[in-house]
């Protein structure tokens, strides 16, 4: 499907590193989107489709991935993620904003709400945790985190070349997603995208993601008093639901939705209902405006 275009720019974080960040829209509002793990700016797609109109939409590629550039050795933790979030708002001049996230974008966007709450109008938090994403109390998920992690950094190339090949093949990879759920919808969509992030290594992705597993700010949640949406999806089996729950009962003014039958790719597979579900949010914010 063709995807938003969205202009390139770039910012530098505080340790030098070069943030590729994007925008689309000349709204009366911005709103600054944080990536997920490695996702494109496509990820965004449809959330940018609909609020453009209304609003500047900004996000960025995490350092390492896409265009933003590799970062000093060990400079991944949550922390740095926040640098650059902070180096994209220095270098839009923005003062306040809506600021969402998905994945493991909720898990920096709260962080950098915790000490930057003058500035927020609203949270969107999509599909994430307070911290801590790689650890599970089921035995089936601890066994797979496990052994995935040094299976994938053992055969990152061979199996980064094999994905990529299979893109060919579309058709395999509809039936294999509708015979797995591991998508509910919109399978084109998700494969569009796919072929975008899997030219990522794997072997950065997991440095990413186990840096955010050392990682949390669950007891400092209470202390974010901004309007939050906060959402799951009902099959989602990265951040399942009773994570999105916890998070939304520990936020003094969030609501908390679920997305019957959702993934954790609800963005993509049901975006009327998260969008509907922002314009909730936002609308104290627009109607002030006129909107």
């Amino acid at each position: 499907m063709p995807f938003v275009k969205m202009e390139r720019h770039f910012a530098h974080s505080s340790d030098g590193c070069q943030i590729a960040y994007w925008t689309h829209g000349n709204g009366p509002h911005a709103m600054l989107l944080v990536p997920g793990l490695g996702t494109p700016p496509e990820a965004y797609h449809f959330l940018v489709q609909h609020f453009s109109p209304r609003f500047r939409c900004i996000t960025w590629n995490l350092r390492g991935t896409f265009d933003s550039s590799p970062p000093p050795e060990g400079h991944l933790d949550i922390p740095f993620h926040v640098a650059d979030l902070e180096a994209v708002v220095a270098a839009e001049a923005l003062t306040q904003f809506v600021l969402g996230g998905w994945s493991l974008g909720v898990q920096i966007a709260l962080e950098y709400a915790l000490h930057h709450q003058d500035r927020i109008q609203a949270l969107v938090l999509i599909n994430g945790t307070f911290g801590h994403p790689m650890r599970f109390n089921d035995p089936l998920r601890k066994a797979l985190l496990s052994v995935t992690p040094p299976v994938l950094r053992a055969i990152d190339k061979p199996l980064q070349r094999l994905i990529q090949g299979s893109f060919r093949l579309p058709w395999l990879w509809q039936q294999s997603l509708r015979f797995t759920g591991f998508v509910a919808n919109n399978h084109d969509t998700f494969i569009d995208l796919a072929a975008i992030y899997t030219t990522q290594s794997f072997r950065t992705l997991l440095d990413i993601v186990e840096a955010a597993d050392q990682h949390t700010i669950e007891p400092f949640l209470h202390q974010i008093n901004i309007p939050a949406l906060v959402t799951a999806g009902t099959h989602d089996w990265m951040t399942p639901p009773e994570r999105a729950k916890r998070l939304a009962e520990q936020l003094p003014q969030a609501t908390y939705i679920e997305i019957p039958g959702g993934t954790h790719y609800t963005p993509l597979e049901y975006p009327e209902p998260i969008n509907a579900a922002v314009e909730s949010l936002l609308r104290p914010l627009l109607s002030d405006e006129g909107l």
